[in-house]
């Protein structure tokens, strides 16, 4: 009888753990955070007739793609009807698990002469095409505007420079803090409870704090009254996400926290002038940016993961430790990832990374098992983009086209190959050829820091190119079509810091110009810890 009650025991303990840890492996460990998608998203056609497909990717909203976000900044005035088609389309899609999608205002700023100035007569038609967004973004059923602040275009509105506003700086920030009271009145009056994510904004004094022109006020100095306008005459409802787009490079949840404090703590209390509005509005978010540095040239390898820079696990460990820290909002931005297939949209010439869905596996489910934490293991805090550390010359290479070498252009790779009788050329001057070609150029490389990784950017390719580095083949790139490209290919094996180094391409031209044009550089990229 012992024996029989001792047995059902341990049965009851078994069950309760099998069934504890089925829970605890499924559980999310943050409820209400949302992960949101903002870069390469398809269109609203696209959107409706895939969404299904679409939400398999564990987003939990979309930044939606529109034109006219482009125009809001314009003296024309847009009309309601100009965004039907977006409208209908949204309407018509039956979103499932995206709930927390976003219309984008982009600070564009095309030319003093198109854009209205903050004294200007004619800036009320910024207010009003911020209403038709508004409005447009309340009838698709959105969660709000995706406010964009860095500055496009040739007209910096976010900047201050006496010499060409004519008008002392106060004069302006405070103009600019009441066309911040205007426009987010405007938008109030088409969509009462707004979520208005913006892209960076109250750290950006401190991020940024170089001086522009005469008067010396930092970059982006009259973003901060604007915001402050916003949130100082914002109704009760609308909530002001900053999202921290300083913190791309970050990865620890200490990395993050540092962000938190920027935002709450700093920004509260020495930036911004309005700390009770502040606090009643504005709420933390964070972004995730995986592919950051093959934006910066780098390169991305879709079929051997784990050399990128940021691997999956790192990916999955950004998300987790942003998703910790956020109130509410991680945004996640990338170009090379696209997550789903809709080449088609942009037509068969496009270019490769407009393609079909190129997102590897492992970065899909790092989306999913980020919500289950951190992935196992020690990570870094934080990612040190590519920084360039030595441009090389124009000047002094060998060139040699392969008609000439013959027989001996398996040996033009190796260090001790004697290509004294070869032409020494400057890029950008070395004759017209169709065929192969080969380069030779010997540097001094320069010491990196820490256990930074090596990357050679070749900044003009025409068109197929391999490379090879004191004597080791590193890779190629081939542009598929004709013309010119960059590329950018890690080096860190072969390469030499505080030593001689010998370069060497071979290149294949196929129609048109020939060669490289432009100066290779060395940069450097790895990991950091908060000191």
């Amino acid at each position: 009888m012992a024996t029989s009650n001792c047995n059902l025991a341990v049965a009851i303990c078994v069950t309760i753990f099998v069934l504890s840890t089925s829970v605890w492996a499924d559980r999310d460990f943050y409820p209400g955070k949302k992960m949101i998608y903002f870069c390469r998203v398809p269109s609203v056609e696209y959107i409706r007739k895939n969404i299904r497909e679409m939400e398999k990717v564990a987003f939990d909203g979309l930044v939606i793609p529109e034109a006219h976000s482009w125009s809001t900044w314009s003296k024309r005035r847009m009309v309601i009807k100009d965004l039907q088609p977006l409208i209908d389309n949204l309407r018509a899609t039956k979103f499932r698990r995206f709930t927390d999608n976003f219309l984008p205002i982009n600070s564009y700023f095309p030319s003093k002469e198109e854009t209205a100035d903050w004294f200007d007569p004619a800036w009320s038609a910024v207010a009003d095409n911020a209403a038709v967004m508004a409005r447009a973004a309340k009838q698709s059923r959105l969660k709000g505007i995706m406010f964009d602040t860095e500055q496009y275009g040739d007209y910096r509105m976010w900047d201050y420079d006496e010499a060409k506003q004519g008008r002392p700086f106060k004069e302006y920030r405070d103009k600019v803090q009441e066309r911040g009271r205007e426009f987010i009145r405007a938008i109030n009056r088409e969509f009462p409870s707004p979520v208005i994510f913006v892209t960076w904004s109250y750290e950006l004094p401190i991020a940024y704090p170089h001086p522009v022109g005469v008067g010396g006020q930092p970059l982006y100095a009259l973003l901060i009254p604007f915001l402050d306008g916003m949130i100082e005459a914002a109704t009760p409802g609308t909530v002001l996400v900053d999202g921290y787009e300083y913190g791309y490079g970050f990865v620890s949840e200490r990395a993050f926290m540092g962000g938190r404090k920027m935002i709450k703590d700093t920004a509260r209390n020495a930036i911004t002038s309005v700390p009770q509005a502040f606090d009643k509005h504005v709420r933390l978010g964070l972004p995730v940016y995986p592919d950051h540095w093959a934006s910066m040239s780098m390169p991305f390898v879709f079929d051997r993961v784990e050399t990128n820079l940021v691997t999956p696990d790192l990916f999955r460990t950004m998300l987790a430790n942003a998703l910790s820290v956020t109130d509410r909002y991680v945004w996640v931005y990338s170009e090379r990832l696209r997550w789903w297939d809709y080449g088609a949209e942009f037509g068969a010439d496009a270019p490769i990374e407009y393609g079909k869905a190129n997102a590897p596996k492992e970065y899909v489910e790092a989306l999913r098992l980020a919500r289950k934490g951190p992935a196992p293991g020690n990570h870094p805090d934080k990612i040190t983009w590519p920084n360039a550390k030595l441009e090389l010359s124009k000047e002094n290479w060998r060139f040699a086209l392969d008609s000439t070498v013959g027989q001996t252009s398996a040996e033009c790779v190796k260090t001790g190959y004697d290509d004294s009788s070869w032409q020494q050329v400057k890029l950008g001057e070395t004759p017209s050829y169709t065929g192969k070609a080969w380069y030779r150029f010997r540097f001094s490389g320069p010491v990196l820091a820490g256990n930074m990784r090596a990357f050679l950017t070749v900044p003009t390719a025409d068109e197929f190119a391999r490379v090879w580095l004191n004597g080791e083949y590193v890779g190629e790139h081939d542009l598929n079509r004709y013309g010119y490209s960059y590329f950018s290919i890690e080096v860190s094996k072969s390469y030499k810091p505080g030593a001689d180094n010998l370069l060497v391409l071979q290149m294949d031209n196929r129609k048109g110009a020939s060669g490289i044009t432009n100066p290779l550089k060395l940069s450097e990229a790895g990991y950091a810890q908060i000191q």
